[in-house]
């Protein structure tokens, strides 16, 4: 076992394992700056190599590096991990836990032929009601896991006649992952009113957003769109930060959109940094909300339009015609002020992207699996699907590819030039996997969006009857070829599908970096009153 875990580290860092004698001579400064950025089970590999290696890598402060890595790499809620409060060994164990639980489903995971009826259902390690019965417009887990947001109407505002509604903003503290749920209530912080509608309002879309990518980041930011029986929109953005002593709800900006587009509500809100995106249509309204401007930029992307990814100075559309990219670095000069509100007396003209990707998959045959809210980072993975138009027996077998869509990493032979005007950054558009999915069983649906979250776990819907559906957990096996076999071309099969089912039929929110999800309650005698739902939060690894 030392040798392997030797082997395996010499593969890590070859330039400075080049002569292991000296191991000793290079300082533990420089062993964490090296180790801070390595995958935690390689951490733990490196420390039972030799007595010097193992007192470094039993160091708290490289585990904190390491934790503050993973949430940076992989779009964690950094709060979600104490680690102030906790031990080395809880640090750890907080730093693998994807890892823990991706091993887990491996262990179990079916292959893609496999009937739904000889599948194992994951059962949860442990539960608790998050949320009682109310009329709740929105949810969501906060990537890490710790933390969930609620968005519903207060119940005076739905009870008492006369009295205009009003919304309340509830967060849950659920204890951080790698523990197990307590049975106790959890630690609820609830904002009463946000805001008042008009009489017949509703809560068209509303999105949850880290503030930014630093490692050290706390709060959280809360896009909420409404719409107004007099025919406007109130966009407002909430700040949450849930670990100060009393957790404060911030209203940081808010504008009214007073033309609404007939026929058309905002169907989506991305929040990055300070800047906010809604999409009504096919218009895009990016604002920035420290600035109170906003870019409107016109585009006949959207009905094609499966996901919408903003980062600081781009919209990037994935489509089943292709990627397509807008610079808003460049669109500056057109801002709009949004104090007094945005009125459009009419659209700008058309405008086409700055840059496109075409399609490397058939734009005709292929189904592209949608995300759910929160995977809004480059780099960005997601799946495809080829589904035939005319579905043939239970036993066909169709493809399935998992394609990423990052930036190009700078390199010495590919500096940085400065110009006075930023070009449109450069995409690349990698085909990671082909594998097999089985249409009898697997059905791609837009009513089940699907993560590819660290550490590529995904879900789809399954058709067990007539109008029957559950959840599948999926995530792809690269397939291991022998010596003496050459090695498969990427766009045969490198992968097959593997996967197993969740124990309810109707996933509304999970995270699968602390394999927390949300799900109705159903066990909850109804209350007479319709539109009321209980969530329960479940915990499949702790």
């Amino acid at each position: 076992m030392a040798s392997e875990c030797r082997l395996r580290f010499r593969v890590l860092v070859p330039t400075v394992m080049s002569q292991p004698e000296h191991i000793e001579n290079v300082p533990a400064e420089i062993w964490i700056k090296i180790l801070v950025d390595v995958e935690p089970f390689d951490v733990l590999s490196a420390g039972k190599t030799c007595r010097y290696l193992r007192d470094i890598t039993s160091s708290k402060d490289l585990w904190r590096g390491l934790v503050n890595t993973m949430c940076s790499k992989h779009g964690l809620f950094r709060p979600s991990y104490p680690v102030e409060d906790m031990s080395l060994g809880q640090i750890q164990r907080a730093t693998v836990g994807p890892y823990l639980f991706a091993r887990q489903l491996q262990h179990r995971g079916a292959s893609f032929d496999t009937p739904i009826a000889a599948v194992d259902r994951l059962e949860p390690v442990s539960q608790r009601i998050a949320c009682v019965q109310r009329h709740i417009l929105f949810y969501q887990i906060v990537p890490g896991g710790r933390f969930a947001v609620f968005i519903y109407p207060t119940e005076t505002s739905t009870e008492t006649i006369g009295t205009l509604p009003a919304l309340s903003m509830e967060l849950l503290d659920l204890g951080p992952p790698g523990l197990p749920l307590s049975p106790e209530p959890a630690l609820s912080y609830v904002h009463p009113n946000i805001s008042s509608m008009a009489r017949g309002g509703m809560l068209v879309t509303a999105s949850v957003s880290i503030t930014s990518q630093s490692p050290l980041a706390d709060t959280l930011r809360v896009g909420i769109a409404m719409i107004h029986t007099d025919g406007f929109y109130v966009v407002s953005i909430f700040a949450i930060t849930p670990t100060h002593p009393v957790p404060s709800f911030e209203r940081l900006a808010s504008f009214t959109i007073m033309n609404r587009i007939p026929t058309e509500n905002i169907h989506s809100i991305l929040v990055h940094g300070d800047r906010a995106l809604f999409i009504i249509g096919n218009i895009f309204i990016a604002w920035s909300f420290t600035d109170e401007t906003c870019i409107v930029i016109h585009h006949n992307r959207t009905y094609q339009s499966k996901q919408t990814i903003l980062t600081e100075d781009e919209i990037i559309c994935i489509a089943a015609s292709g990627v397509y990219q807008w610079s808003l670095s460049d669109k500056k000069n057109e801002s709009i002020l949004t104090s007094k509100g945005l009125f459009l007396e009419k659209l700008p003209p058309l405008r086409p992207s700055d840059n496109v990707i075409e399609p490397p998959w058939d734009r005709v045959a292929y189904h592209i699996q949608i995300t759910k809210r929160g995977n809004n980072k480059l780099p960005f993975t997601f799946d495809i699907f080829l589904v035939p138009r005319a579905r043939g027996a239970v036993a066909e077998v169709a493809i399935g590819r998992r394609y990423t869509l990052r930036s190009p990493q700078k390199t010495s032979q590919n500096p940085i030039v400065r110009t006075p005007q930023p070009p449109v950054c450069e995409l690349t558009l990698d085909l990671e996997h082909s594998f097999e999915v089985s249409l009898g069983y697997l059905i791609p649906s837009e009513s089940s969006p699907s993560p590819c979250l660290y550490p590529g776990l995904s879900t789809l819907s399954s058709g067990v009857g007539t109008a029957s559906y559950v959840n599948l957990i999926y995530w792809i096996q690269p397939r291991i070829t022998a010596d003496t076999e050459p090695e498969e071309a990427v766009e045969g099969y490198t992968g097959t599908m593997k996967f197993l089912a969740f124990r309810h039929q109707f996933l509304l929110s999970w995270c699968p970096a602390s394999s927390r999800c949300l799900f109705p309650h159903d066990h909850i005698a109804p209350s007479g009153r319709t539109g009321l739902i209980a969530i329960e939060v479940y915990d499949y690894m702790t």
